[in-house]
């Protein structure tokens, strides 16, 4: 829906945004609903894993953004959690996530546009995940110099 999308696009502005202001092994971000931790790379760039971009659904209803609080005012996303939704080899309903990337090059104060790479897995509508060990985040931070997102859906619904 039109909403999830904003929901969704003023999370990823926000954690690109202000993503690399500090030069340590985990890098906080100030969202709206708390505050996000993730993980600095040892290149320098940034990953977030596993950040809810809907409610939990209920199943064969439509998904509703995300709008509570995190819990105690933030969320860890430097662990990735293989969540994945439903499928032939296991998952969850709590499964609308996302993951993004950010190159070591980004500086908060340049504000200069970067091109953002939008992962959306494959599987047949049938199996997959956003944070698959074959996304070589290396590679993109290295080679495009752009900010890469990856999502999980519910499959198979």
């Amino acid at each position: 829906t039109q909403m999830m999308m904003r929901t969704f696009l003023l999370i990823v502005s926000l954690v690109v945004s202000i993503a690399l202001s500090l030069r340590t092994e985990t890098v906080d971000v100030q969202l709206p609903f708390g505050h996000v931790i993730g993980l600095r790379s040892s290149t320098g760039g940034a990953t977030f894993w596993d950040i809810p971009f809907a409610d939990p659904p209920i199943r064969f209803a439509p998904p509703l953004p995300w709008t509570k609080q995190y819990p105690n005012d933030q969320l860890d996303c430097t662990v990735n959690k293989r969540i994945k939704c439903f499928q032939p080899s296991g998952g969850t309903e709590d499964c609308l996530i996302l993951n993004i990337f950010v190159p070591p090059s980004f500086q908060k104060q340049q504000r200069q546009p970067r091109p953002v790479l939008f992962w959306i897995y494959g599987g047949g509508y049938w199996m997959g995940e956003s944070g698959w060990d074959g996304i070589d985040v290396t590679h993109n931070e290295n080679a495009t110099d752009s900010i890469l997102g990856t999502v999980n859906y519910r499959i198979g619904s």
